[in-house]
């Protein structure tokens, strides 16, 4: 699964830009594609930076430093 998702990564990841942003990079794919995904990626990062939004736990769990954010509560009558 994901094929189309593991192309635009490989395009991506193959231009050599000093940091990538990645939004739900593993989205799409299965649990074998996403593991075998990590480890490319690792290989790929070196001497990059690397900014990932992420739900999945294994991604999170192989990421260096983590910065979990929560949705800010607005009081009712601010007018947002």
């Amino acid at each position: 699964g994901g094929q189309r998702q593991r192309i635009a990564l490989a395009r991506a990841l193959l231009r050599n830009a000093p940091i990538l942003l990645l939004d739900e990079p593993t989205a799409h794919l299965d649990p074998d594609a996403e593991e075998d995904f990590l480890r490319k990626l690792k290989d790929l990062a070196t001497d990059r930076t690397l900014l990932v939004a992420s739900h999945s736990d294994t991604l999170i769990a192989a990421s260096d430093e983590v910065i979990w954010l929560q949705p800010q509560l607005m009081p009712e009558d601010s007018g947002c």
